[in-house]
């Protein structure tokens, strides 16, 4: 019999994003992952409840739409209206509709992957609730830094008293999320460690393409304020006054983007620093990574760090800050992780990297990255978890 998997994101692109995005992607492209290396069936739930004021729609239904992603996933959206805004009541109250109409077609799942280990994130109380009716075994892996937000309180006491497992993407993540639990019951169980994947379209062999003329850093992220492009280009500026065959190129979309262009035109870098946009198709944001020669970011916060984890695996040394899954990853033979967000140290690192830049090795990068990293080392882990807990796939 094949195992039955329903995984019910924190959150994921919908109908009333004010920016619509591919927020929460790597939520089905993993599913995806699990469903081709473990051979399970995947799908995706996800409940909206939203306000009829905020979103000037007057329509008092439950509306439940289903698709299918290009990686072959269903994904079921459920939109709930209300005006008083009650976030744990219409969650719980529409993930319970949701989950009704789906096990009318699909029947009743084996077992449920949440994503958040925050058992007051109004999704995963509905979700135990749905596990505890129907008796599904479930475990969480938290991805997000929604537990920063001080409207959501963090604890995960009664989801580690009956999950298979509760795990976060990387041994930084732990600790902070260890610090907000620091008198945990005695028999709940650590938190496990499950490192994300890289996407699949970094994982296939193919050869790579010809580097830029230019000495070229990439980045790729998000523009916004705590990702602090406006330092890469600062430091970048002056390292171009030093090595005038040079590039930087920033990958990305986000409420930035003006303040950077006008950055860039400030320090008259416009034909130096390019900003490329969003690129939604993995095998050509891949193929930009790869012709590039190092990778750079200044983030000042990460949770595990996914476009560090593919850089290493298009073979690029990185210099990077020393969040998520960077200090379990970057050694001298791979980077340099500067101690913080500064312009000055970025430039320090810039040079460094570019002095030495033949003395680092892209295959045994790229190998060494996959080994941890490749979607099915991912898969095997995930199984190798579960059966570890008692669950047999």
């Amino acid at each position: 019999m094949t195992l039955h998997l329903c995984v019910i994101p924190t959150f994921l692109s919908h109908r009333y994003d004010k920016h619509p995005s591919e927020s929460g992607s790597f939520y089905w492209q993993q599913a995806a992952i699990v469903q081709h290396y473990c051979g399970w069936t995947a799908r995706l739930l996800f409940p909206k409840p939203y306000s009829i004021l905020r979103n000037g729609i007057h329509n008092w239904h439950t509306d439940i739409t289903t698709d299918t992603t290009p990686e072959g996933i269903d994904v079921w959206r459920g939109y709930r209206p209300y005006l008083i805004p009650q976030r744990y009541r219409h969650t719980r109250i529409l993930l319970h509709q949701l989950f009704d109409r789906y096990c009318a077609t699909y029947g009743t799942p084996h077992l449920f992957w949440l994503q958040s280990t925050n058992q007051n994130h109004p999704i995963t109380a509905a979700t135990f609730q749905l596990s505890q009716r129907y008796n599904i075994p479930f475990f969480a892996i938290e991805h997000t830094d929604i537990y920063r937000l001080k409207k959501d309180r963090y604890a995960n006491h009664t989801l580690s008293a009956n999950a298979l497992f509760l795990a976060t993407v990387s041994a930084h993540m732990r600790a902070k999320l260890d610090h907000l639990t620091p008198n945990p019951p005695p028999t709940s169980p650590p938190l496990d460690i499950l490192h994300n994947p890289v996407p699949e379209a970094f994982a296939t062999p193919h050869p790579a393409p010809r580097k830029h003329d230019n000495f070229t850093f990439c980045n790729v992220g998000y523009l916004r304020q705590d990702k602090n492009q406006h330092l890469l280009i600062e430091a970048f500026a002056h390292f171009h006054a030093r090595t005038p065959k040079s590039h930087l190129l920033l990958i990305g979309d986000g409420p930035n983007k003006q303040t950077l262009l006008q950055h860039i035109a400030r320090h008259k870098m416009t034909n130096h620093v390019t900003l490329s946009g969003y690129v939604k198709d993995q095998a050509k944001l891949r193929q930009l990574m790869e012709q590039a020669h190092v990778f750079i970011t200044a983030t000042s916060h990460e949770t595990f760090h996914l476009a560090l984890v593919e850089a290493l695996s298009c073979g690029l040394p990185c210099i990077t800050t020393p969040y998520g899954i960077a200090p379990e990853v970057i050694t001298n033979h791979n980077g340099i992780i500067i101690a913080s967000p500064d312009s000055s140290l970025l430039y320090d690192s810039l040079c460094r990297v570019y002095d030495r830049y033949h003395h680092y090795d892209a295959p045994t990068i790229r190998k060494h990255a996959l080994e941890s990293f490749a979607p099915s080392r991912f898969a095997s882990r995930l199984q190798a978890l579960l059966r570890h807990n008692g669950f047999q796939v």
